[in-house]
């Protein structure tokens, strides 16, 4: 090999080299410009991937129309007080035995049968969305899908792919693998959502009481397609005996499709 040659070739692996640690430093430097995308610098993208676990849900509607109409009541408590960026949030029902609630971006909150059927007082309820509306606010739900930005997430979403992303977004709908919250993002929604029904007229004392009520509607041991019991007095207004009712049925009937 000549002298000429030998350079050539060393100029050639020198520059490949170059290339490589030049993608290499791209390539890293893309984690944490996705994951500060994805957390809401680019909120359109975070939007995006809420949407996507939307429609991947596929969230039954009509089902039981007084349920979802008086769920649509207790939301519009709290409507007026909301951010801005959030007053047009939405709240569905979704036809799960588990007592639950849970939010996507940009504008669900997501109530499931099981916790509407369990629910001996509205007001249990409203303070569920009012919880998930303060975390919408924050974007709590964002922050999390921000964090699974892994080395194969730039690849996947220049090819258009955001399924991983939205799969950990999914995750939040079950309580058997949601991630959750951090201390922080906790602490902070309960005093939100305590101001939002302090504002709507609700008379929550403490963010303690109002999670301990959570954790004891949590601890609930619902029969699929069980009747509730007898409603309390002034739950009438929102006629939630019969909202209730059409819940447990829901639950009911998906179980027996199930089976």
């Amino acid at each position: 090999m000549t002298r000429c040659t030998l350079a050539r070739r060393t100029r050639f692996l020198r520059g490949v080299a170059k290339a490589l640690v030049a993608a290499g430093l791209v390539f890293a430097v893309s984690i944490p410009i996705l994951r500060w995308a994805v957390r809401g610098g680019i909120p359109a993208l975070s939007d995006q991937i809420g949407k996507s676990a939307q429609e991947h849900l596929a969230l039954p509607s009509g089902v039981a129309p007084t349920a979802e109409s008086r769920l649509a009541i207790l939301a519009d408590k709290l409507r007026p007080q909301t951010a801005p960026s959030s007053r047009s949030f939405r709240v569905l029902l979704a036809n799960y035995a588990d007592i639950h609630s849970f939010n996507l971006p940009p504008d669900a909150i997501v109530v499931t049968a099981g916790l509407v059927c369990a629910a001996a007082d509205p007001d249990l309820v409203v303070e569920a969305i009012a919880l998930q509306l303060a975390h919408l606010e924050n974007r709590d739900v964002t922050h999390s899908v921000a964090d699974a930005v892994n080395w194969h997430s730039p690849v996947a979403f220049l090819r258009g792919d955001l399924s991983a992303l939205r799969d950990r977004m999914l995750d939040f709908a079950d309580p058997k693998h949601s991630p959750g919250f951090t201390e922080a993002e906790d602490n902070a929604a309960g005093e939100r959502a305590l101001a939002l029904l302090r504002l709507a007229g609700s008379t929550i004392p403490s963010t303690k009481e109002l999670t301990s009520r959570a954790e004891r509607l949590a601890e609930v041991h619902l029969e699929a397609g069980e009747s509730p019991p007898p409603a309390p007095a002034g739950a009438d207004e929102f006629n939630w005996p019969k909202a209730r009712a059409e819940a447990c049925d829901v639950i009911g009937r998906a179980g027996a499709s199930a089976d």
